[in-house]
């Protein structure tokens, strides 16, 4: 449970996709929208590529947590279509710059909640694993 509250609580308020192609227009237009789109599937990648050092990792709930502050690689349809309504509405009544900064406090600061509401999770750690294969 608490993976998928932490996780649709970052995607609610940070998922910036609706701010694209405002954005892409306020930086140099449309050749700039294509590099926005790709970069949260290469942001994954990456993250993928450097996820190595977790499988040491015991304390699997706070790294959740983390991850889903500043490297997200989960998927779900709820927060991203929840925060692209909430994020392309706050665009339409001040700009896509508030609605993307807006959306990052609300992010972190929702998490930062959630820590304190789902304490078992934010200390749970995985058994001891045998680490000499």
């Amino acid at each position: 449970m608490g993976t998928y509250i932490v996780d649709i609580l970052a995607m609610t308020f940070c998922f910036p996709m609706a701010l694209f192609p405002a954005l892409a227009e306020m930086s140099g237009g449309p050749t700039k929208l294509g590099p926005l789109y790709s970069a949260i599937s290469v942001g994954s990648l990456v993250a993928s590529i450097f996820s190595a050092w977790t499988y040491r990792q015991r304390r699997h709930g706070a790294l959740v947590i983390v991850a889903a502050g500043f490297a997200d690689m989960i998927s779900y349809m709820t927060g991203p279509l929840l925060g692209n309504t909430m994020l392309g509405y706050l665009a339409s009544v001040t700009s896509p710059q508030t609605a993307l900064m807006g959306g990052a406090i609300l992010s972190l600061g929702t998490i930062l909640l959630a820590t304190f509401w789902l304490k078992p999770f934010w200390r749970y750690q995985a058994a001891e694993r045998d680490l000499s294969a």
